[in-house]
């Protein structure tokens, strides 16, 4: 009988542990909740009507939503913007990752429910796809964390950070299907509980492949689902 409930606690404290690093840390991770009245065009500024959610520059990041009228550009299934389901709810992030030779950027801004704890290691997942209104893949999709007390960044061109972690692969170009991107990350500084992101390198750093060759080489990408949890310790 003791051996049976030392194991039961065992088993306990495993699935406990599980759990926990399971926990997405994420505020609003799917962009469901919101503040605010939705655009049927293009946003002109910062301020975006989804919870815990903003832009990380003053560049133009953009929100789509499936309950506005399809004839709107800010609908995903507008053919002529996104033209993508969300992959899970009603609602998406959009962000420029690079635009022709010039170092524009657009950045997605979130919080963390709590800060990251130094010596943590944290597993990162994010799903990218490239929109209809995208000429151009690129790579250099990464995430730097911040504190949240910081302001937003003055400028509209490349931020001066050094991501945390960065997708470097080969461009992203797909269309059709949701790209997941994932990492594993130890926490070396204190109370970092929000991140930005988007492309934290110079143009000429990026690699990016042209799709259709009309206009500026621009690779605007749709977000979804983030995940930001403390990964499972090995047993």
């Amino acid at each position: 009988l003791e051996l049976m409930k030392k194991l039961l606690l065992l088993i306990s404290m495993f699935v406990l542990n599980q759990t926990n690093a399971q926990q997405n840390l994420v505020l609003n991770p799917s962009f469901e909740n919101m503040s605010g009245v939705l655009n049927c065009s293009f946003y002109g500024g910062q301020i975006l009507p989804v919870l815990n959610w903003s832009s990380g520059n003053t560049a133009t990041t953009d929100f789509y939503s499936s309950t506005l009228a399809i004839s709107c550009q800010m609908h995903p299934l507008n053919p002529i913007t996104a033209f993508q389901q969300p992959r899970t709810g009603n609602n998406y992030m959009a962000f420029i990752n690079g635009l022709g030779e010039s170092n524009y950027r657009e950045y997605v801004r979130g919080c963390l429910s709590q800060a990251l704890v130094v010596g943590t290691i944290y597993n990162i997942e994010f799903y990218v796809c490239l929109t209809n209104y995208a000429n151009t893949g690129m790579n250099n999709i990464g995430l730097v964390f911040i504190n949240n007390t910081e302001p937003i960044f003055p400028i509209t061109s490349t931020i001066p950070l050094v991501p945390d972690v960065n997708y470097s692969g080969s461009p992203i170009t797909d269309r059709d299907n949701w790209t997941l991107l994932s990492f594993q990350y130890t926490a070396t500084t204190p109370n970092m509980n929000a991140f930005i992101i988007g492309n934290f390198f110079e143009s000429a750093d990026t690699n990016h492949q042209v799709i259709d060759n009309e206009g500026y080489l621009e690779a605007y990408y749709i977000i979804d689902d983030v995940s930001i949890s403390e990964a499972a310790a090995s047993v």
